[in-house]
């Protein structure tokens, strides 16, 4: 940890010159470093409820603690998540309003080098307000990257439901999708037919180690499109409850932009369904309901933020392009085969039609 302490009292030093060096402990509780008074900050990032805080965080007492204590040039009340295995750290200051993240290890600072990217973009837009605020970004002498963006609060966490990935679910297409459909707008959103999309996945799918099935898929892809079209932008690829903050009211705030990627927007669009079955399995024999569910508030939801009709008749194609451009994606990015995952949505929907 040595090196990334040195590369963060050299960003803190450049920014707030008057900040002291201060010592901060292992929290088990929450698995974060904390400054003295960084028990304030805990509400604000976690949730206001001790209840659900305790609930959700007990089982971490567990585990070993990374670190016993370290000092930093940081607010007193600031905190930070760290792990082993990553050579880097998240620092959240409420009161000095700023978040910093900072990785010295090569696959995060890839990772970070496509946020930094995506929150430039964000800025001064109207999305803004539903995102981060990037402030600054740089490398430090001991090659350190890190970007600043300001702090947005959490006291309403998403986690703090009894089934929150149901919840997550009923809310997605009422406070989520409309947010996101701004993003995509900023991301110069396109649309093609689905033939298109066919010709730019026939190849891809020649490197995955199910290629005999996928390439059934295409054709029974090919088989059912009719004249519906595909809306494709950037996508988060990542949006969960713990990616987006919320703060009461309509204050939502999507976050954690380093692994966007283009593709068809069914990619966010379908995952709050995935989620919300991969948590809830019993749930897997109303697939059909729900899928139409989700499908109906997809075709209002593109009506009204894009102008685009996309026939009912379309579902089983979308789902089945979700399936293929997720099973692709992760063996491409992290080599993950999904479709060996039995418990796999994915693997479930390609199964099903």
């Amino acid at each position: 940890m040595r090196e990334i302490v040195s590369a963060v009292n050299e960003v803190i030093s450049g920014i707030y010159p008057e900040t002291k060096p201060a010592k901060f402990h292992f929290s088990r509780l929450y698995r974060v470093g904390m400054g003295e008074s960084a028990s304030q900050s805990i509400p604000l990032v976690f949730g206001d409820s001790l209840l659900w805080r305790l609930k959700l965080n007990l089982k971490n007492l567990r585990k070993k603690a990374s670190f016993q204590e370290v000092e930093m040039k940081l607010p007193t009340d600031a905190l930070f998540f760290y792990r082993d295995d990553k050579e880097g750290l998240i620092i959240v200051c409420p009161r000095q309003n700023f978040i910093l993240k900072i990785f010295r290890d090569p696959p995060h600072i890839v990772l970070l080098e496509r946020e930094i990217k995506t929150l430039k973009l964000i800025a001064g837009s109207p999305f803004e307000k539903d995102s981060s605020k990037y402030l600054s970004d740089g490398i430090t002498s001991n090659g350190a990257r890190w970007v600043m963006t300001d702090f947005r609060s959490n006291t309403h966490s998403l986690k703090n439901h009894a089934n929150f990935e149901k919840n997550w679910f009923e809310i997605s297409y009422s406070e989520i999708m409309p947010r996101m459909a701004e993003f995509y707008k900023l991301n110069s959103s396109v649309t093609y037919s689905v033939n298109v999309w066919l010709g730019k996945n026939k190849a891809r799918v020649l490197a995955h180690p199910e290629v005999t099935k996928l390439q059934k898929v295409l054709v029974e892809i090919e088989r059912l499109q009719d004249d519906s079209l595909l809306l494709d932008s950037i996508n988060h690829y990542d949006l969960h409850t713990g990616n987006v903050l919320y703060a009461g009211g309509d204050r939502y705030s999507i976050i954690d932009w380093e692994g966007n990627y283009r593709s068809p927007v069914v990619i966010d669009a379908f995952d709050f369904l995935r989620r919300y079955l991969q948590k809830n399995r019993s749930e897997l024999s109303r697939f059909e309901a729900l899928s139409d569910e989700v499908f109906k508030n997809y075709q209002s939801w593109l009506q009204k933020h894009f102008n685009l009709s996309v026939s009912m008749n379309a579902k089983k194609v979308h789902f089945l392009i979700y399936a293929v451009e997720r099973t692709l994606f992760f063996w491409e990015i992290a080599k993950i085969n999904r479709l060996e995952d039995k418990r796999a949505i994915e693997k479930f929907i390609i199964e099903k039609y």
